[in-house]
């Protein structure tokens, strides 16, 4: 009498199931590197709204700053101005898209000559924005 036993061996059963945590571990490491990936990239794409709408209010509240030359002097309270991301946001300018950047702080609007070219520039800490 012949024993026709179909089916798989604990052993082959146990290679498909290690194949398969391969896999999955190979995957999930590269959906935990896109999402790193794009957190970085909102983060940085938030601080350069963030640096670009605090100019905008500046210029658009006509506030004139002295000219200091070719750095940010906090030394000089004419040199620069303190623009709060919570005033931002209140009046409009600014989305805190994720609320990764923290209210409470502020970025710094500044005066840069260089040349004959004078330019708004902004600053912001380290810190100020994170996920």
């Amino acid at each position: 009498m012949k024993n026709n036993n179909s089916g798989f061996t604990l052993v082959e059963l146990l290679g498909v199931i290690v194949i398969i945590g391969i896999l999955a571990t190979v995957a999930g490491l590269a959906v935990f590197q896109i999402i790193h990936n794009q957190q970085e990239k909102l983060l940085e794409d938030q601080i350069a709204t963030l640096k670009d709408t605090a100019v905008t209010y500046v210029l658009s509240k006509e506030t004139y700053l002295e000219s200091c030359g070719n750095a940010l002097d906090t030394n000089n309270p004419d040199c620069y101005v303190n623009v709060s991301i919570n005033d931002l946001i209140e009046e409009g300018f600014f989305e805190n898209r994720g609320d990764i950047c923290d209210t409470n702080k502020s970025v710094i609007v500044y005066k840069r000559t260089e040349g004959l070219i004078t330019e708004l520039e902004s600053y912001v800490e380290d810190g100020v924005c994170s996920y």
